[in-house]
């Protein structure tokens, strides 16, 4: 195969099989048949939950979605001291006065 660009790379011949191997590991691949069967037990053995508003306990919900935003409150606040403590120590390492 022969580029028609004098500055592309000739890409090299690869062959698809169904093993991978790696050093000393190898692993046979599932044929195509051996997929499907696989994606057709999951589907079928797979239990999806659909929630009404009224089966959910409400107040369950609402702690989960306030310690969701108390840990994002710390993980922000926490962040933002660090910031000024570091720039703190900055400023005195060189010699600049340190705000009020």
């Amino acid at each position: 195969m022969k580029s028609k660009c004098s500055g592309a790379r000739r890409i090299p011949d690869r062959k698809v099989t169904s093993k991978i191997e790696v050093d000393d590991v190898a692993v046979d691949m599932p044929s195509r048949e051996e997929l499907k069967q696989l994606q057709e037990d999951a589907q079928r053995d797979a239990e999806i939950r659909e929630y009404e508003w009224s089966e959910v306990n409400r107040v369950n919900v609402a702690k989960a979605i306030g310690k969701q935003a108390l840990a994002g409150a710390a993980i922000t606040a926490g962040m933002q001291g660090a910031r000024i403590l570091g720039r703190r120590i900055w400023n005195s390492i060189t010699g600049k006065e340190n705000p009020r």
